[in-house]
């Protein structure tokens, strides 16, 4: 109750993480969906179409398109590593592995993001942030080092490694994405990011065009293509940046965590992929991880514990 007091006390930054926590989940969702859609169709016009097709809609929003010109390069260079290579790469891995595994590995991100808001935007990072995303990281590599004991490792290891650089490309654009945030409104930075992120697609994504007509009698390609251009990419996108722009880098990289708890259960309930005790672990340390870093526990006399070990460490 108290920590549901402190994060809803301040309107705006409620507000904030309810756009955040709503993108996660329907992110979360669109996983299994977006993965049943790759074993119909082609992976660079499935991205292609879903980011090309989102920049086109979002214009009936009206977004402000006017940007210095001085930040065109960097705001392209931010679009072809979300869209062009954050998507494909995430793509090709879930291609490869399981969908649990492909958005658990999605969760190493806020330790990562917590780091780089130190490092490079000077974000005051608290203890409390630091031990929970410890304690998370703790439960991501129990859940990803359950394969390597059950050498049940086959493509999926390299399905890992592409959602990796997938996870350390999001974190960057996320990155750059903040600075943006201080000059243009997220409705201008997700147009932009879309429309120039899906350009370098197209050459990729040609020589499957003609394939278009058939896809389109495939209920799952319908279905996903739609899901992709209006949930996952628009709305989920667009109400992501919202809340990006409104709390500090290093508190927006813990809800990750909230993106591969909820697609675990749609693959579930979707794919019938199996549930497994390291998970269940696992996503009882993320959560743990999240609450500790969301909030500040007071032990009695802690900082008198926390002096005498400061001091065995120094003797």
């Amino acid at each position: 109750m108290q920590l549901f007091k402190k994060l809803t006390s301040i309107p705006e930054r409620r507000e904030a993480l309810i756009a955040l926590t709503a993108s996660s989940v329907l992110w979360g969702i669109s996983a299994p969906i977006m993965k049943l859609l790759l074993n119909v169709a082609p992976l660079f016009l499935v991205a292609f179409l879903r980011f090309f097709t989102a920049s086109l809609l979002l214009l009936l929003f009206r977004p402000n398109l006017k940007i210095d010109k001085k930040d065109l390069p960097l705001l392209i260079f931010a679009a072809v590593l979300n869209v062009s290579i954050h998507i494909p790469l995430f793509f090709y891995g879930l291609k490869l592995t399981s969908v649990i595994n492909a958005t658990l590995i999605a969760s190493a991100g806020p330790l990562l993001t917590l780091l780089i808001a130190k490092k490079f935007l000077n974000e005051d990072v608290k203890k409390n942030m630091l031990i929970g995303s410890f304690v998370g990281i703790l439960g991501f590599l129990l859940i990803i080092l359950n394969p390597l004991l059950t050498n049940n490792l086959s493509v999926s290891l390299v399905g890992n490694m592409f959602l990796l650089l997938s996870t350390l490309t999001w974190i960057y654009y996320e990155l750059l994405a903040k600075k943006f945030h201080k000059k243009y409104d997220s409705k201008t930075i997700t147009f932009y990011t879309f429309f120039f992120g899906s350009i370098p697609l197209i050459p990729f994504a040609w020589g499957s065009f003609h394939m278009i007509p058939e896809l389109i009698r495939l209920p799952i390609f319908v279905f996903g293509i739609i899901w992709g251009i209006l949930v996952t990419s628009l709305l989920a996108f667009y109400v992501w940046q919202w809340g990006l722009s409104r709390l500090t880098l290093s508190r927006v990289g813990f809800f990750m965590y909230i993106d591969p708890i909820v697609a675990t259960v749609a693959a579930i309930l979707i794919l019938d992929e199996v549930l497994t005790g390291s998970f269940i672990i696992g996503a009882v340390l993320i959560f743990a991880g999240l609450y500790v870093a969301e909030t500040t526990i007071h032990f009695p006399h802690f900082h008198l514990y926390h002096a005498h070990m400061r001091n065995r460490v120094k003797s």
